[in-house]
């Protein structure tokens, strides 16, 4: 959605404190978003079992083809499952939501691992669109900015692309995008960021470089 925005990182450390606030349900959510990267269906599509082996969190999730954008269209051959790790953020916000979840009978494997309180299905997009906006809201940031759910996917890209340094092609990979066009769409510059880059060229020194050398 080109509408929404990335967090920076003061902007993300201020919403994971803030979060803490909040159900753990809503915390996983937002997590999971924020260090997979899957977009909101895929991630709403999730069962308890695909990231839980009854004791731990599993080393990763996969999410099937039929569940990924255009799996289930004309050109579905051209897309497959995709697996992402599942980080010690990921582990440390699912293990105390799905002990909780064991303890009072809803932790089967099958069950929606982000269920609806309103139903036997899961979350809707919508729902889960306010859930992240609150928490978005509450750690201080504009209230009914461009905030929403794909805000956590394009933080997702935004940190995979500066802590690779700055490369593109894992980025794609990590992003699960078939164009580097597309991963593109989804980085911004900033002129804080420009404006580093700016002050670093004063920083290098090439080789055979004196200060103060002076053109004979």
């Amino acid at each position: 959605m080109p509408g929404r925005k990335a967090l920076s990182d003061p902007e993300l450390a201020a919403v994971l404190d803030a979060a803490r606030l909040f159900p753990r349900r809503a915390q996983a959510l937002l997590i999971l978003g924020v260090n997979t990267g899957y977009r909101i269906h895929e991630l709403l599509s999730l069962t308890v079992g695909q990231v839980w082996d009854g004791t731990t969190v599993r080393p990763c999730v996969c999410v099937a083809r039929a569940r990924l954008k255009g799996g289930r269209g004309s050109r579905r051959r051209a897309v497959t499952s995709r697996v992402i790790p599942l980080n010690a953020r990921c582990a440390a916000a699912l293990t105390p939501y799905l002990q909780t979840r064991a303890a009072g009978g809803t932790g089967h494997p099958a069950a929606w691992l982000f269920p609806s309180r309103q139903g036997q299905g899961p979350l809707s997009a919508d729902q889960a669109n306010r859930i992240v906006k609150r928490i978005i809201e509450a750690a201080g940031l504009e209230a009914g900015g461009p905030w929403g759910t794909h805000t956590l996917r394009k933080t997702y890209c935004r940190r995979i692309f500066q802590l690779s340094k700055f490369n593109l092609v894992l980025t794609k990979a990590a992003m699960g995008h078939a164009h580097l066009s597309t991963t593109e769409r989804y980085l911004t510059a900033t002129e804080d960021a420009a404006a580093a880059v700016i002050k670093a060229l004063g920083e290098e020194r090439p080789a055979n470089f004196a200060v103060n050398q002076q053109i004979a």
